[in-house]
């Protein structure tokens, strides 16, 4: 299983002190009606806030990194060199660019009926279609490890993600 880690950037959030410190100054200089002043430290604490966020805090917020860890296992899944990859409920564009353009769409009927029609194949299944996609696979006689699993949460709902990522028990 792979972890959903929250983790702590101290130096970004000492970095976001001095840019508040900053921010209280250009304030200062606006209500005094220096806005030639202003704009030196405005820049300051803009720099200080992008390097304290994208920096060091973005890095460790590793639960709304979803695609790049579920690439990452469905490659881990098998030792196939490029294996083909199907989603069921997670098509966010970055996972499709950081896999393959050919990665399939659908329900968890078709993942079932696809995953046993080839080798090297990897089904990506959100875990409220887990039980539909394995009831679907049993009936088609397809035997199925997991691999892994995949947490984390989508940042364009907000949705709390678990993501199973199954290949197929060659007889």
């Amino acid at each position: 299983m792979v972890p959903v880690v929250f983790a702590v950037a101290p130096p970004g959030a000492v970095l976001a002190v001095f840019a508040a410190v900053v921010g209280i100054c250009v304030a200062r200089a606006l209500v005094k009606g220096s806005a030639v002043n202003a704009v030196p430290r405005a820049a300051l604490t803009a720099i200080l806030l992008f390097a304290g966020v994208w920096g060091f805090a973005m890095p460790v917020l590793t639960p709304i990194w979803v695609s790049s860890r579920l690439a990452a296992a469905t490659k881990a899944a098998t030792d196939c060199p490029e294996p083909e990859i199907f989603s069921v409920d997670f098509n966010e564009p970055n996972f499709i660019f950081l896999t393959a353009t050919g990665t399939q769409l659908s329900n968890a009927e078709e993942a079932a009926t696809w995953i046993g029609q080839g080798t090297c194949r990897v089904a990506a299944v959100e875990s409220r279609y887990e039980g539909k996609f394995l009831d679907a696979a049993k009936a088609e006689g397809v035997a199925l490890t997991l691999s892994s699993r995949v947490e984390g949460v989508n940042i364009n709902g907000g949705w709390q993600l678990d993501i199973a990522v199954y290949k197929r028990t060659d007889p």
